[in-house]
């Protein structure tokens, strides 16, 4: 007797299969930023502007997940100037002082989840060129050139994966008076989730 493969939608019949012996197969495929956002309501948004206070390398944003029992996934950041610049990203850096906390917007506006700052924190500097960070342990991972007005994206997909007590951050070199936005796209999950 041939084995025979049902076509799973209770209704008896077999499976399709092409003139290649190909099975057909149909599936819903979502987003794993969408499933954050629908299915866990964890899905946040952060976003500033600043201006560079001189043309040295100043410290633009902070990440750092405080949860033992979470995982933060950093999708995308998106950064734009309205002059050229230079933005670096680094891990392992220790917030110190200065800086705005940035409150992280839930992306499903009909869920009322909050991230909480003692579960993460995002600062942002720049203008007042006051924040400080211990940058003893910094390790650069990437760097980018910016043109003006023309913002980059750059897609970490969920890659970038911030387990407790982890940081990343980013700074930003060009000249006085630049102005600077940021926009990034984080969630977080139970730690060491298998998704």
């Amino acid at each position: 007797m041939s084995e025979q493969i049902k076509d799973g939608t209770g209704t008896g019949s077999l499976a399709k299969v092409d003139d290649h012996g190909r099975l057909w197969v149909s599936a819903n495929v979502v987003d794993h930023k969408q499933h954050h956002a629908l299915y866990h309501q964890n899905l946040y948004i952060i976003h500033f502007d600043t201006i560079l206070p001189d043309s040295n390398e100043t410290e633009l944003a902070f990440f750092k997940n405080l949860d033992s029992t979470k995982d933060f996934e950093i999708y995308n950041v998106e950064v734009s100037a309205d002059a050229n610049i230079e933005a670096n990203w680094y891990l392992n850096d220790e917030y110190t002082s200065g800086g705005t906390l940035i409150t992280p917007i839930n992306s499903n506006r009909g869920s009322g989840k909050t991230l909480s700052t003692s579960t993460a924190t995002v600062y942002s500097g720049g203008s007042a060129g006051d924040m400080v960070v211990d940058s003893t342990d910094r390790t650069k991972f990437h760097r980018s050139f910016v043109g003006a007005y023309s913002p980059h994206n750059e897609e970490f997909d969920g890659g970038l994966v911030l387990t407790a007590g982890s940081s990343a951050s980013m700074t930003a070199i060009g000249a006085v008076g630049n102005e600077v936005t940021v926009t990034a796209i984080m969630a977080y999950h139970t730690a060491g989730t298998k998704l």
